[in-house]
Parts: C-alpha cells; sequence; structure tokens
C-alpha cells in the first residue's frame, strides 16, 4: 500500500483508507506493559536467536513460531491490489470497515472509485 493511500477515504462515507497492521505480543513477558529489549530477552526461550536477530537482522524472525508469541492482526480496508487502466498503473481494492463498501484507489491521481459489490 503507498503513502497516498493513507490520504484516500472512501468515496461513500469519507472514511480513510487504512493498511493492516500486525501486533505481535510475547506471552512469557509482563502483560500491559511496554517492555524493553532486555526485559524481553531476559525472558525469550532462545534468546541468542533473537539478539542475533535484532542486532543482524538475519536469519529468520525467532519470534515467528514460537508459541508464546501472540499475533493479532487488524485487517484495515486493504484488500488486493488490481491492474489498473494502463498496463503500468495499479489500484488498491479497499472495503470500508464503516460502510463496506468496495471501491478502488489509485495512488498516482489520488483518487477513489466506488466498486460494484
Amino acid at each position: 500500500m503507498s503513502n497516498e493511500t493513507l490520504n484516500s477515504k472512501c468515496p461513500s462515507c469519507g472514511a480513510p483508507s487504512t493498511q493492516p497492521i500486525i501486533l505481535e505480543e510475547c506471552s512469557r513477558t509482563k502483560s500491559n506493559i511496554i517492555e524493553s529489549f532486555d526485559s524481553i530477552i531476559s525472558t525469550c526461550i532462545t534468546p541468542n536467536k533473537l539478539e542475533e536477530f535484532h542486532n543482524d537482522g538475519i536469519p529468520e524472525d525467532p519470534c515467528m513460531y514460537c508459541e508464546y508469541n501472540k499475533i493479532t492482526e487488524i485487517p484495515g480496508s486493504f484488500v488486493k491490489m488490481q491492474q489498473g487502466a494502463s498496463i503500468n498503473s495499479w489500484l488498491e481494492v479497499h472495503v470500508c470497515p464503516n460502510c463496506k463498501t468496495k471501491y478502488s484507489a489509485d495512488p498516482q491521481i489520488n483518487a477513489t472509485q466506488k466498486l460494484c459489490n
């Protein structure tokens, strides 16, 4: 999703377009507290792998498959990309969370258009 889409709005109700958000929380840490990296690593079951990932960005995030990693996905309005009018253009398809209108957003010209459901 492009930065321009963040300025687009539902053509029916005017609600802003939103992108998906993925939140991760370790169930081994204290709840309802924003943890520092040091406190997270102190409760981690694979601290060496987590530290390597944190410092080097490689290999894969060890939290991804950890049994203690609680993942919450907030879908946002974005659904998929769709071919635009020309071969080099793409549209972003959204479904408004407020009024359920399906619409396309063209970030190149900052325009939205209601789609048939």
